[in-house]
């Protein structure tokens, strides 16, 4: 054989030999899944059939100015697992080792190149074509275990975080765990900020590498990403409930270089944000580091949840049974009274003189007992959502002196100062006037009840272009920070102890709140904390007189004849029904799919009324009401929805509808709203 031949013989040996080792790296990547036994058996191999002094296997560290030694060959004792090297560094390191001849592969990654894979010897060698294609290969393997191992310490990490998350039932607790779960697995920082009663971001949790820095990150950075107040970043993040990353924010502040904004969700509602930042790793966020960010979010978001249900659901109870207590209290009360003076009178016992007040307690014991059980009742049916209103215009001036009127003779017994700021002017709203007068008058009964003898209640009802609204204000003793977002809550009271001053269920207030939302309003409570007071404000909409250019109607459905009514909704059979109800009432309707051709409508037809769906194919209904906003003309708009809740009806009427209806709908009570809104907006 020629010599030419005996080369080629060798090199097919080699090339054997290179494949072989290739496919036994490959069943042995598949076997084993730990890198910290993979990675040193692949360089033993490599300088095996390399035949080389030294083997290397650099990982590029996420700052990407330097590398660790993770495996090797050949090199001084202790170096790998350990050894730290800029490229400088690393020249320097084989100048040492008497390194005459080498060569290196990139090994790669989901998104940069993860790290470098090189031969060399202290011997004068070429290293060929077949060389470096055998060092891809190897590479290529190694690449691959590299990124299943990452994928297997992500779901590892995961199950290992929703084990811990799920541990615990305290929702800022479970925040908390959140954020030091999350460093430094995903991150250097991690801020947690949740949304308050006052639909503001606050900050619960920050997490570093080093507890002592932890304060800097209480310390919001205003006007940057992670300012709470600032309109992009944290609040952007809030009210689109999409995630932002940065792959580049430079914070010099807190040394930030990349930033992952992600939105902590549970039942459609962003509740909060979690913010992962990286620092001293210097490392660059990408899409794959987002994609495990937002499967902790999601899962801590549930776990958040559960844990303020279960806090919730633990306070709904305790507030029943405190409930329950008081009530016995105010139920057997008034009761002792009735039966003591009844036994008394039919005894004969009582003298002539005293029979009159033994009669004014039991009739005054009896009006209570029956305004108690009314109170109840309307719990009930606001529980049940039997809750009906009899709504037309009124003036709601009438409806505060009339219930001025009446609390008079309390406020006078009571030894208190009244003072009201009542218009000349009649302000109408479309409601029931019985209704808004036990607003009026439950709010007077609460300032009456908390004060003090001397003190000061006043009234005052004013009105902007839009809404009505009344005030009632005292100098009683005012709300503490803790119960001003519940003051409207069933079942809570400030004081349910034994020893409280206060009688009463706690139910008013409960009532003033739901009665206000079935009225399209909305009601809120301020005080500057204990002994300062209280205020109560009641926003309802304005009802504006008619106008030659829409016709004038009563509230029976019967008479909507010359209504324009535009019907916007994607449900055919729905449409259909809402259209031939309406013309049974004598409206004039048109029936539309979309918000694109609402606006066709709109500005075509020039409906009187419009009564949209919120779930739209593409724009939904919330965007059809801010666009109708921005027309020259408001055409009144009611929101006619399968969503139900009380909060689904606070972002409707939040957004500009008039009305909110849940479906389904009585076709005599939507007759009725069209002609209220078509005949007084």
């Amino acid at each position: 054989m020629s010599i030419a031949g005996e080369t080629l013989e060798h090199a097919l040996r080699i090339r054997e030999r290179q494949q072989a080792a290739i496919a036994a790296l490959g069943q042995r990547a598949l076997a084993v899944r730990d890198l910290r036994v993979l990675l040193p058996e692949a360089v033993r191999l490599v300088a095996d059939t390399l035949e080389v002094e030294y083997v290397k296997i650099l990982e590029r560290l996420p700052s990407g100015d330097a590398s660790l030694l993770r495996a090797g060959v050949g090199w001084r004792p202790g170096a790998v697992g350990v050894l730290t090297m800029t490229d400088e560094a690393e020249t320097r390191f084989l100048e040492v080792h008497g390194v005459v001849s080498g060569v290196s592969v990139v090994i790669g990654g989901p998104r940069r190149s993860w790290g470098v894979l090189g031969v060399h010897t202290r011997r004068r060698r070429d290293f060929n074509g077949d060389d470096v294609h055998y060092l891809a290969a190897v590479a290529n393997v190694v690449a691959a275990a590299v990124e299943a191992d990452a994928a297997q310490r992500r779901l590892a990490f995961l199950a290992e975080a929703s084990t811990v998350l799920s541990a615990s039932l305290e929702y800022e607790a479970t925040l908390k765990t959140l954020a030091r779960l999350a460093v430094p697995e995903l991150a250097d920082w991690c801020f947690v900020d949740v949304v308050d009663e006052g639909g503001r971001a606050r900050r619960v949790a920050v997490a570093h590498l080093d507890p002592t820095r932890e304060p800097l990150g209480w310390d919001t950075v205003h006007g940057g990403a992670l300012d709470p107040d600032a309109p992009d970043g944290v609040s952007a993040v809030i009210h689109s409930g999409r995630p932002d990353l940065r792959p580049v924010y430079l914070d010099r502040r807190l040394g930030l270089c990349s930033l992952m904004l992600v939105p902590l969700t549970a039942r459609d509602r962003t509740f909060g944000v979690i913010a992962f930042a990286a620092a001293e790793s210097r490392r660059r966020f990408a899409p794959d580091d987002l994609a495990s960010a937002e499967e902790l979010a999601r899962r801590a978001a549930l776990a958040a949840d559960n844990a303020r249900l279960f806090q919730e659901a633990a306070g709904a109870n305790r507030a029943k049974d405190e409930f329950l207590t008081v009530l016995s209290h105010e139920l057997r009360t008034p009761l002792t009274s009735i039966l003591g003076w009844a036994r008394m009178l039919r005894s004969g016992k009582v003298a002539s003189d005293a029979t009159e007040r033994a009669l004014e307690t039991i009739e005054r014991n009896a009006v209570a007992q029956t305004a108690l059980v009314d109170d109840l009742l309307d719990i009930s049916r606001i529980a049940s959502g039997t809750f009906a209103l009899d709504a037309h215009p009124l003036d709601l001036v009438h409806v505060v002196e009339a219930s001025l009127d009446s609390a008079r003779p309390a406020i006078e017994a009571a030894g208190l100062h009244l003072r009201t700021a009542l218009p000349d002017a009649p302000l109408m709203v479309a409601g029931d006037a019985g209704r808004l007068q036990q607003v009026a008058g439950n709010l007077l009964a609460n300032a009456i009840k908390f004060t003090p003898a001397g003190g000061d209640i006043s009234v005052s009802l004013e009105a902007d272009t839009e809404r009505a609204r009344l005030t009632v204000a005292d100098t009683g003793p005012g709300l503490s920070a803790d119960f001003l977002p519940h003051v409207f809550d069933t079942f809570r009271q400030a004081d349910s102890s034994l020893t409280r001053v206060h009688g009463g269920l706690g139910i008013g207030l409960a009532i003033v709140r739901h009665l206000v939302d079935l009225h399209g309003g909305r009601v809120s409570a301020a005080s500057a904390g204990r002994g300062a007071g209280s205020s109560f404000i009641v926003e309802l909409p304005l009802v504006q007189a008619s106008t030659s250019e829409r016709p004038a109607v009563e509230t029976s459905p019967a008479t909507l004849r010359g209504v324009r009514v535009l019907i916007v909704e994607d449900d055919r059979d729905t449409r259909e029904l809402l259209e031939t109800a309406l013309t049974g009432f004598g409206a004039a309707t048109r029936g539309v799919v979309s918000v694109h051709d609402a606006l066709h409508a709109v500005a075509t037809w020039q409906p009187h009324v419009v009564v949209a769906d919120i779930a739209l194919p593409g724009e939904d209904g919330y965007a059809l009401i801010d666009r109708l906003h921005r027309l020259p003309v408001r055409t009144p708009a009611i929101a006619l929805t399968g969503y139900a809740r009380s909060e689904d009806r606070q972002r409707a009427l939040a957004a500009g509808y008039q009305v909110h209806i849940p479906k389904p709908v009585e076709p005599v009570e939507l007759g009725r709203v069209v002609a209220l809104l078509a005949g007084g907006t």
